[in-house]
């Protein structure tokens, strides 16, 4: 019998590092029980732009049919200029927009800071821009403005993009990254026509 306990021994501290690995791995590594990877759960939401005239009168209708007392109808109102005003100063003119190009990137996949695959976003932007031969630069750094804009998102994290007050800040770090990558070139603004979260 005394042959058998240093077997025994070995065999059961193998045991119980076996035992600790397997704990490890459930505690550190594999993701939480909440994050079912099989079964997404989360409801897709877009965000479509709409032009100023689209959004006052989209109030104006919401407010005609409100049973909403005309002073809290009014500032509502103001409410809504004062989150636009940033967009409403900032105008093109058609002095602005004259020589400028206005160009597409659709459907750029990418997946946000700390989701472990589990989340992604869509983008689909416009951008107009002004300088010399911007179309054809455009046309030949689509794959190096493609990763630049996949590198800027993918370090941003889902709560950060979700957050609507960081948009403005997305946009001129997007406008910024663009005038970087085209060269001689001056993005004069950057629509997000698609803004999805999966």
């Amino acid at each position: 019998m005394r042959d058998k306990w240093p077997k025994i021994a070995f065999f059961a501290g193998m045991l119980i590092v076996q035992i600790g690995l397997a704990y490890g791995l459930v505690k550190y590594i594999l993701p939480p029980k909440n994050v079912n990877l099989m079964e997404n759960k989360i409801k897709p939401t877009e965000v479509e732009i709409e032009t100023f005239e689209e959004v006052v009168e989209e109030v104006n209708i919401e407010s005609s049919e409100s049973d909403v007392e005309p002073e809290a109808d009014s500032s509502r109102s103001s409410l809504l200029m004062e989150e636009i005003s940033d967009y409403l100063e900032n105008e093109l003119t058609e002095e602005d927009l004259k020589g400028s190009i206005t160009f597409e990137l659709d459907e750029l996949i990418i997946n946000p800071s700390d989701t472990r695959g589990t989340r992604y976003i869509v983008l689909s932007l416009s951008i107009i821009a002004k300088g010399k031969d911007v179309k054809k630069q455009s046309e030949a750094k689509l794959p190096a403005i493609r990763d630049a804009i996949n590198t800027l998102i993918s370090r941003k994290t889902v709560l950060w993009l979700s957050d609507i007050n960081n948009r403005p800040f997305l946009r001129e770090d997007l406008k910024l990254l663009l005038e970087a990558v085209l060269g001689d070139v001056k993005v004069l603004r950057v629509y997000f026509t698609k803004y999805l979260f999966q």
